[in-house]
């Protein structure tokens, strides 16, 4: 009673939208100034996440029955809600207001970025609640919805909705939607195994396909590069085809696509072909190209995990498969939690964890889904096999080999191969050799295999007491040193290749010594280090403390400064005499871990150390102007950082200092990605970051403060005045009066009941 006629009247039209905003309700309503004069006259609107301005269910219900729907005042609000992220409100809205063909029109020509924000069920509902005339007019609708069920349980709804794009393109006469419907379709033949199907239709559509067909092409090109790596066969001719299909995807906008090429590229061929090191650097800019939270970040993670497992980075392994199983848990993702569990076993393996890795196997079967009835299954019965026969878990091994054998025929290759390493290292070596004689003839075995394949014959030849142990041996070596890892059999197979080392050095045969593996120095959260996975351990005493004050001097220190600091109490001629003893001790340890450059000692050049990559990538992130390529590298500083620098230490002053810099440049990296998430509108994500940065450090007020904020705009008010609380307690203990933000947001509180 309190408004106006047209207030009214714009009230009933707003209230079917299923979102509003001052801006929104302003141009939709053409009434500036409505919610206000609304919210004055007493109807009971709420703050809402993000911003966003919401009546209660039955207020909205009632006021929307009060007059017919208004198509005009949906088309008005759709832009607007479009470009605050929010398509799927926007046609909701369109919906609601029976202006279906606008809906379809509007889903038709999202931006990638836009349908990409979308899950498969959104884009699901709204389809399915188009009329056959809108989709009719909109047939793309379609191609969003089969490419939004390509995984997962919903295939059938894909199926059907390429069905339909089919017969409207051969109804129609419209060439452009049956390409774009062929390629989906060469999608799925490459999915379902047959590469030379895929192939002949890939090549096909790059030949027909026009230049502005851009996703076709991208389609067309991943199909392609897919089915040339399909069976480990023609990886060559796979890498300009995936590079071609990268800068498709990357021009047409679709970045999920772009990943899926740079993701087979650094799998499917570099580490097919044992080039790491790229295969490592090409995922690194997969995960750049994704949000913080998406099921495609959690898969590319655990990608990375197995090259870095690999190179015996097991901690890194181990931080990048806790943040996939974190996401596949949030995200509800079975398949990205069982393989980023698979990818942990082997870890463990690697490691010489039998009964850990037993665990995680388990854990990845309690998530099988679909893959697992699939040739993934048997792909993980045989490498779990593989795996637990490493780690000494001969029984357990035997089990998994068994389920293994009974589907053989949906990968033979991996079922021989797995069948010879469990024969080698606790069965019969002929029936080793046989397996392995089998797998290595087999066309899909590539360079990343083969030279394990004959380290596990000579392994079982030597078990046999056969005279062909120590070239067989040699040639696993020169294998691997082939595809410029030489120290792949003792990260991979290190009980394995350690029994062999000798046996090839006395016939004359060229091994790697373990001095060339590369060594690493962890130094957050805890101090260590390992050549090719295995710990080393340093002298007691100075030596230890030489290689840890260098760390803390990022990698470089004056040998005078070294001296001072360590031996305090001597002359200069004595703390000379006592360092180069303290070197010696060290490099009859650690080989050449310390070098002297002039006046100067210096951690080799080889040398890793997590903590000057933190801050290499914090440094990246905090110089970068780049919106995308600052949160890419804040994530990737904050996944190595381990924990505070040399916690040993912790009354040494002179790691206090680096120990603060770096624990400061940790929450410089929080709040980079807070800041991202709240751009992005992802406050689930922006609560969690600020809650890790809060116990990072506690004594921080203001960040609490903002934490409240961010859930008070979720609506979840009780973890709001909790996260309040904290703050006014930490200010107390400080013997600190409320600051200004604690009674804004303590305003707020009163304002929001």
């Amino acid at each position: 009673a309190r408004l106006d006629q047209a207030d009214r009247a714009g009230l009933t039209a707003l209230a079917r939208l299923p979102r509003l905003s001052v801006e929104v309700a302003d141009a939709a309503s053409q009434r500036p100034g409505i919610l206000d004069r609304a919210s004055a006259a007493g109807l009971p609107f709420a703050r809402g996440p993000a911003g966003w301005w919401e009546l209660p269910g039955p207020v909205a219900e009632f006021l929307a029955a009060t007059a017919p729907a208004s198509p005009e005042v949906a088309r008005r609000a759709a832009p607007l809600l479009v470009g605050a992220g929010e398509a799927r409100a926007a046609i909701d809205g369109l919906l609601a207001a029976g202006a279906d063909e606008d809906a379809a029109h509007l889903l038709a020509t999202l931006t990638p970025e836009a349908i990409e924000r979308l899950d498969e069920l959104e884009v699901l509902a709204s389809v399915s609640a188009l009329s056959a005339p809108a989709i009719r007019a909109a047939p793309e609708v379609l191609l969003h919805l089969a490419r939004a069920c390509e995984n997962g349980s919903l295939i059938a709804r894909r199926t059907d909705a390429l069905a339909r794009a089919e017969l409207i393109a051969l109804q129609t006469g419209n060439a452009v939607l049956a390409r774009a419907v062929r390629a989906e379709r060469a999608r799925d033949v490459v999915r379902d195994g047959d590469a030379a199907d895929a192939e002949r239709i890939a090549r096909e559509l790059l030949l027909t396909a026009g230049p502005t067909e851009l996703a076709t092409r991208a389609r067309a090109a991943l199909v392609l590069g897919t089915a040339l790596v399909r069976h480990g066969v023609r990886t060559d001719d796979a890498r300009p085809v995936l590079e071609e299909a990268h800068r498709l995807a990357q021009a047409a906008g679709r970045r999920e696509w772009a990943v899926q090429a740079w993701t087979l590229l650094a799998i499917g061929v570099d580490m097919a072909l044992g080039r790491n090191a790229e295969a490592t650097a090409r995922l690194d800019e997969a995960l750049e190209l994704l949000p913080a939270r998406s099921s495609q970040r959690a898969v590319v993670l655990t990608l990375r995990a197995e090259l870095l497992n690999e190179s015996g980075r097991y901690d890194e392994a181990e931080v990048a498969l806790d943040e996939a199983r974190g996401l596949a848990t949030d995200l509800r993702l079975p398949r990205a939690h069982a393989y980023a569990a698979w990818e942990a076993a082997r870890t463990a393996s690697q490691t010489g964890d039998g009964a850990r890795a037993v665990l995680l196997l388990r854990e990845a079967e309690q998530h099988s889904g679909e893959w697992f009835a699939k040739e993934t299954g048997a792909i993980f019965l045989a490498d779990g096999a593989d795996i637990l026969s490493r780690a000494g878990a001969f029984e357990t091994a035997r089990e998994y080999l068994a389920r293994a054998t009974l589907r053989r025929a949906q990968s033979p290759f991996v079922v021989a191969l797995a069948e010879g390493a469990v024969e080698a290292r606790c069965g019969d070596p002929e029936a080793a050799e046989r397996a392995l004689v089998a797998a290595a003839a087999d066309a899909r075995c590539t360079p990343r295999e083969r030279w394990r394949i004959d380290l596990l014959r000579a392994h079982a030849a030597r078990r046999h007491g056969s005279a062909g142990a120590a070239a067989l041996a040699a040639r696993a070596f020169a294998g691997a040193a082939a595809l410029g890892n030489p120290d792949l059999p003792l990260i991979r197979e290190r009980t394995i290749a350690d029994g062999l080392l000798d046996l090839v050095r006395a016939a004359g045969g060229d091994v790697p010594e373990p001095e060339s593996l590369t060594p690493r120095i962890r130094a957050l959260g805890v101090f260590a280090l390992t050549r090719g996975g295995t710990e080393l351990s340093l002298p007691p005493g100075r030596p230890d403390l030489v290689v840890k004050f260098l760390v803390a001097r990022g990698g470089r220190a004056l040998t005078d400064e070294v001296i001072e600091t360590l031996w305090p109490e001597v002359e200069p001629v004595s703390g000379r005499k006592r360092l180069r003893n303290a070197l010696s001790r060290l490099r009859g340890t650690a080989g050449e871990l310390v070098l002297r450059d002039g006046e100067s000692l210096m951690l080799a050049a080889e040398v890793e150390v997590d903590s000057l990559a933190f801050e290499q990538l914090a440094r990246r992130a905090l110089g970068s102007h780049d919106v995308n390529e600052r949160a890419a590298a804040a994530r990737a500083a904050v996944g190595r950082y381990g924990g505070d620098l040399l916690p040993d230490e912790v009354y040494e002053t002179w790691a206090a200092a680096p120990r603060e810099r770096l624990r400061g440049r940790l929450l410089g990296m929080f709040d980079l990605l807070i800041a991202d998430a709240e751009g992005r509108g992802d406050l689930d994500e922006a609560v969690r970051i600020l809650e890790r940065a809060s116990e990072a450090d506690p004594l921080d007020d203001e960040r609490l403060i903002r934490l409240a904020g961010v859930l008070l705009a979720q609506g979840r008010r009780a973890a709001a005045e909790l996260a309040l609380r904290r703050a006014e307690a930490v200010l107390a203990d400080l013997a600190l009066d409320p600051s200004p933000a604690v009674v804004a947001m303590r305003e707020s509180f009163a304002g929001n009941r």
